[in-house]
């Protein structure tokens, strides 16, 4: 099978460490969704201690590591963070960088390695690096828990804890053959739209952060860690790095009831809100190339690069779990 490392690169921060603070024209909104049921520590947490290493050797073994950037909903320029990554490898010793067609490839001239990094913007494109990836990155909206979002605020990859069910548009493929929930409160109702029938529930949104139109034809469909049960992944060791507000609250207790061994799978979430910055994108990349130790090294250096908005004197965002 063929290697990757996704990087999902959404909202993430920026470095003053390296050089970096005149960026902050890139894109620099806030993202904070202001989840009443959350509060940000006053202290960083503890953080889960394991070997990187080995993780790097298993990547590394056939001398080509694959990374695919996704760029999740109402986030930040494809392009421009494709451009930025490519400008700020001249930092490192590579080759020169070849750029084509949404991708760049490049050879670290320390250890041989070749990258290829491709920058994508699609569900399809989540799904299918988690079955392939070696480090599946995403950056981007939490959606109050309901997990990450590609295309439109709606479109999610459920993999949360806190919604038993979610508000999805009836006419979105992705959740056609879902069948309805709550159909005793919300009947299912029956209209013509552009010549073929459609089932919905109701018209807009009703729970909280909902992000559907009012002229939405919604459905009421299973929520909670729904794809992330489903989904197929990668049978060897995995990195992920997921960087949205407050995700490690949100998504922790899934991830780890299906995936238990750190040594096999290992992850990097945020307790933190997310500010979203082009040029943190390198710092993900740069992770990469300088290959911390261990787990909590792993995360202290992505925190270097990473505006978040919590109330920690380390001002961190990321916990390795």
């Amino acid at each position: 099978m063929i290697k990757q490392v996704l990087l999902a690169i959404v909202t993430i921060g920026i470095s003053t460490a390296f050089g970096l603070a005149d960026e902050l024209s890139f894109n620099s909104e806030i993202l904070i969704e202001n989840d009443p049921d959350l509060r940000v520590p006053d202290k960083a947490l503890p953080q889960l201690d394991v070997p990187m290493q080995p993780y790097y050797e298993e990547f590394a073994a056939d001398g080509l590591i694959e990374v695919v950037m996704a760029i999740g909903a109402e986030s930040l320029s494809l392009n421009q963070a494709m451009e930025y990554s490519r400008d700020h490898l001249e930092s490192f010793n590579v080759s020169d960088v070849v750029e084509e067609n949404r991708q760049l490839r490049f050879i670290n001239l320390d250890t041989g390695n070749r990258y290829k990094i491709d920058f994508v913007d699609t569900r399809e494109g989540w799904v299918r690096a988690l079955a392939e990836a070696e480090v599946v990155a995403y950056f981007g909206h939490s959606r109050y828990g309901r997990g990450p979002t590609f295309e439109t605020m709606t479109n999610y990859f459920r993999m949360g804890g806190r919604f038993s069910d979610v508000e999805v548009d009836t006419r979105n493929p992705h959740f056609s053959r879902e069948s309805f929930q709550q159909t005793g409160t919300y009947p299912v109702l029956t209209t013509r739209y552009n010549g073929e029938i459609l089932r919905y529930q109701y018209r807009g949104g009703r729970l909280e952060g909902h992000g559907l139109p009012q002229e939405s034809f919604t459905k009421l469909i299973k929520g909670k860690d729904a794809d992330l049960r489903q989904a197929e992944f990668l049978n060897r060791k995995q990195i992920f790095i997921l960087y949205s507000c407050v995700n490690y609250y949100y998504w922790a207790e899934s991830l780890r009831n299906r995936f238990p061994d750190p040594n096999e799978k290992l992850f990097f979430g945020t307790y933190g809100n997310a500010v979203q910055q082009i040029p943190a994108v390198f710092t993900v990349i740069r992770r990469l190339l300088e290959k911390p130790e261990r787990s909590p090294e792993f995360a202290r250096d992505l925190n270097r690069g990473s505006l978040c908005l919590d109330t920690s004197s380390s001002g961190s965002c990321y916990v390795a779990f």
